[in-house]
């Protein structure tokens, strides 16, 4: 199951105005590809942290649709859940898709 990603917009003159994921982003995801979302999170450094990012462990950051929640993968089938607390111990190494070569085999 997909979660659906909906917005909502106050315009003076035309009101609320409600748009979903797709009809919003459909010209930026065209011109800059994949789009991450922000996890509202910053790593041990300050850094923000997006969905996509690597941590010093090699760790993937991914939004779980199940838990409705962010998660890392470390690839051993265990995922860590609580990341409310990633500030303490994590560091944003990388992304995926600038510096894969920080994912480990």
């Amino acid at each position: 199951m997909n979660r659906e990603i909906k917005f909502r917009a106050w315009h003076l003159e035309d009101g609320m105005l409600y748009f979903d994921l797709d009809n919003f982003i459909k010209d930026y995801h065209n011109q800059y590809g994949n789009i991450m979302l922000y996890t509202s999170l910053k790593d041990r450094n300050g850094k923000e942290i997006y969905e996509g990012d690597i941590d010093q462990d090699g760790g993937i950051v991914f939004y779980n649709e199940s838990w409705a929640m962010f998660m890392i993968d470390y690839g051993t089938g265990i995922d860590i859940a609580n990341m409310e607390d990633v500030g303490n111990w994590m560091i944003v190494s990388g992304n995926i898709y600038e510096t894969p070569q920080l994912l480990k085999p």
